[in-house]
């Protein structure tokens, strides 16, 4: 009997998992695998990131959600900021002159991909998976390209800024300026429209204050 349960509750979290769609899926139903991989790599950062203190700005009903919907929030959340980063494109690429040199390729810093990183990130977020001295000789699918490495790390880097600041959304802390709520290039607004247009119980009307 024990192993029965043990069965049936491994059953229902896999069907959960399978019913989360994200708005990337959307642009195109391939993009089903960035949905596993994102959905994977949340669960696996979800104590972290279930600290933020203000996911409410982007979702009333959070704190009283379960687990399985707690990572699908995450995860459209991550879908959110990959489309205002790179517009769902994973060859997507910016050169960014006023960053300055990347620490790793001795260059301009670029962002690269879907969540929109950079080579110079592997020298302070480690488990970021990109290979700067196998990429520069192969641009037919260099490693910060591939999805699995940029989400994964994307994440990662997400869940440590909320380790260390407990917010998702800051004025300078925030990885990304999309989520820099007095930057001239956040989304806040557009990205809280895209979660609560796909998750119900995000979309209870509450009066939420940003502030650092």
């Amino acid at each position: 009997m024990k192993y029965t349960l043990i069965t049936i509750a491994v059953l229902i979290t896999n069907i959960a998992n399978a019913e989360i769609k994200l708005s990337w899926e959307a642009k195109d139903p391939k993009n089903v695998e960035w949905t596993r991989i994102t959905t994977k790599a949340i669960e696996k950062n979800l104590s972290a990131l279930d600290k933020a203190e203000d996911t409410e700005f982007f979702c009333s009903g959070y704190k009283t959600m379960e687990q399985d919907q707690k990572v699908w929030f995450w995860s459209e959340l991550i879908s959110s900021i990959a489309f205002y980063e790179s517009g769902w494109s994973p060859a997507s690429e910016l050169t960014e002159a006023s960053l300055g040199t990347d620490t790793v390729t001795g260059m301009i810093v670029v962002s690269q991909g879907l969540l929109q990183l950079s080579y110079g990130d592997t020298k302070w977020a480690k488990w970021c998976n990109f290979d700067w001295e196998l990429d520069k000789n192969d641009t037919e699918n260099p490693t910060i390209l591939r999805p699995k490495n940029n989400l994964e790390c994307g994440i990662g880097i997400l869940s440590n800024q909320i380790n260390k600041w407990g917010r998702i959304t800051l004025q300078k802390h925030a990885y990304w300026s999309v989520l820099k709520w007095k930057h001239k290039y956040n989304k806040l607004d557009g990205i809280s429209r895209m979660i609560k247009q796909r998750i119900p119980a995000c979309r209870e009307k509450i009066k939420v204050v940003l502030k650092n």
